[in-house]
């Protein structure tokens, strides 16, 4: 693909390439790191928040079930998008879809938080978050209410 007639020609022809290989990196989308539960958030002033109380086991009584998502990298064009559901809960059909929220373009972030609130108890049960990076499907995360 290089064409390389001289020394010189080698030295810049080796620069190109290095440069255009440290050009893709850069430019390689962010992924999804992590995704977590907790069941309290504290909000940073400047930067990403930090998810307290990391579970995956709530009570009926939890009045919010918070959900991080942490990214590899900054990416100022990132959307997540979560979709929540009610995976099995007696009484409740079968993966019935209770929520669903997007955050983004991030612009300086590395972490997207979403809360999903009941003024009631919730249900018991196993659920799942399927979580979306820019319109594709990345992963299930899942926790349960006993």
């Amino acid at each position: 693909m290089l064409s390389i007639s001289s020394r010189f020609g080698a030295a810049l022809g080796a620069a190109s390439v290095v440069l255009a290989c440290a050009a893709q990196v850069q430019a390689a989308p962010a992924a999804v790191k992590s995704v977590v539960f907790s069941t309290d958030y504290n909000a940073a002033a400047s930067g990403p928040g930090t998810p307290i109380g990391v579970t995956t086991t709530f009570k009926p009584s939890a009045k919010k079930i918070h959900c991080a998502v942490r990214l590899t990298k900054l990416d100022s064009r990132a959307v997540v998008r979560t979709v929540w559901f009610v995976e099995s809960s007696p009484g409740i059909p079968a993966n019935t879809k209770a929520y669903e929220d997007k955050v983004g373009p991030l612009k300086n972030l590395v972490l997207a938080h979403f809360t999903l609130s009941n003024s009631n108890t919730w249900p018991l049960g196993r659920y799942k978050v399927d979580v979306y990076l820019n319109g594709k499907y990345i992963r299930t995360a899942r926790f349960s209410v006993k």
